[in-house]
């Protein structure tokens, strides 16, 4: 279900100015970026999944590498953002990752990063990713064990300066032992190809630090857990494909799971499933294939999908 046009259940980033949490923070992305390039010089990148865009911080290495990209967010306002900022190539949808609207078997690669801790079901998320990649595709996840190092030291700041006061818990639902996810992705199926850790890089104090520096101390600690950021690159079995189904034609209906006769690349203004009959709502280049929806079309231009009739 949603509420005022987001699913809930799930933690709500309207609520966060993303351009400014992430002004003061461009080691850490510097830091996450050339981990995920370091991904792409090495693996098939034909056809890459991006979920969680956000404000795009990583959306811009993906595009540059993958010859077809597509980002997937429940957040449907960031979408039309990132549309303008890259209006060509890339297929935007809302979608949500408990069950994502493309057949099975769509991509060589996914990438997923600072979005694990806050799902409601870590489990069938895997399972959809499992589901969507090709045989030998890869899957880079990142998840936080413990609170990261900003966070613990604003945790600290505010009880000092505050003694007493009681402080809300932060938003992450699932905070994970390297043990427990490890179980979890090879219960699903994945292998566990490599791990890193990261974090220092997220402490404003050591921002002149290199980011070189960041990478290779992550590359020495490997999977050791000293650190509360971990970069894990996971594959699922089999030998890769010669060829994989064409994006534009690779939609599926998240609530029936028939093929959506629907070329993202260029869509009209609203589409019908085939099987079921529920239609769907597409605006600015964006389709919203979110699976159970409640709430009323918007009259203000936001993004939300058409109710069956």
């Amino acid at each position: 279900m949603t509420e005022g046009g987001h699913p809930t259940g799930t933690f709500d980033f309207r609520t966060l100015d993303f351009d400014r949490l992430w002004e003061r923070r461009a080691r850490t992305t510097e830091v996450e970026r050339r981990i995920v390039e370091e991904t792409l010089r090495v693996r098939d990148a034909r056809q890459v999944l991006e979920i969680g865009p956000g404000s795009g911080r990583l959306a811009g290495v993906l595009i540059d590498a993958a010859p077809s990209y597509a980002g997937v967010d429940v957040t449907l306002e960031f979408l039309p953002r990132l549309r303008a900022r890259w209006p060509d190539r890339p297929v935007w949808i809302g979608g949500d990752l408990a069950r994502l609207p493309f057949r099975d078997g769509t991509f060589t690669g996914a990438v997923a990063v600072r979005v694990y801790n806050f799902l409601v079901d870590p489990a069938t998320a895997l399972r959809e990713l499992y589901r969507v990649l090709v045989p030998g595709g890869w899957l880079v996840l990142s998840y936080f064990s413990s609170p990261s190092l900003a966070e613990a030291w604003d945790v600290l700041a505010r009880r000092v300066r505050h003694p007493g006061e009681r402080f809300p818990k932060p938003a992450p639902r699932e905070r994970p032992s390297r043990r427990e996810f490890d179980a979890l992705a090879r219960r699903i199926g994945f292998r566990v190809a490599a791990e890193r850790g990261v974090g220092l890089e997220d402490l404003r104090a050591l921002g002149w630090i290199p980011t070189g520096v960041f990478l290779g101390l992550s590359r020495s600690i490997g999977g050791s857990g000293v650190l509360p950021h971990h970069f894990v690159e996971l594959r699922k079995p089999g030998p890769a494909p010669a060829e994989c189904p064409a994006l534009a034609t690779s939609l599926s209906c998240p609530d029936c799971r028939a093929p959506l006769a629907l070329d993202a690349r260029h869509l009209p203004t609203s589409a019908r499933c085939a099987g079921c009959g529920r239609p769907w709502a597409t605006l600015d280049g964006v389709v919203d294939l979110r699976p159970v929806v409640s709430s009323p079309p918007s009259t203000s231009g936001e993004l939300v999908p058409i109710r069956a009739r």
